[in-house]
């Protein structure tokens, strides 16, 4: 009984600590879309966005590229409308 109610214990603490780190990884994606958002509205150039990502996120330049790319026709069509 001892051990099952530990074992309880464990997944529950386990569950809390994987729904915060989906939460703070949600919170990242969504800071990345309104930054690439923001600048593109801004006019600012690809590369400039770029340079951003890695500063304020500690990304690498393909992962940064990456994510422009997913954001940035969704952005634009945005701009556009």
């Amino acid at each position: 009984e001892e051990g099952r109610a530990e074992g309880i214990k464990e997944g529950r603490e386990e569950g809390h600590q994987a729904g915060i780190k989906e939460g703070r990884e949600e919170e990242r994606e969504a800071g990345i879309r309104r930054l690439i958002e923001d600048n593109l509205e801004e006019k600012k150039t690809k590369e400039i966005i770029i340079q951003k990502l890695i500063r304020w996120f500690s990304m690498d330049e393909q992962t940064a590229q990456l994510y422009l790319d997913k954001y940035a026709d969704s952005a634009e069509k945005m701009v556009l409308d």
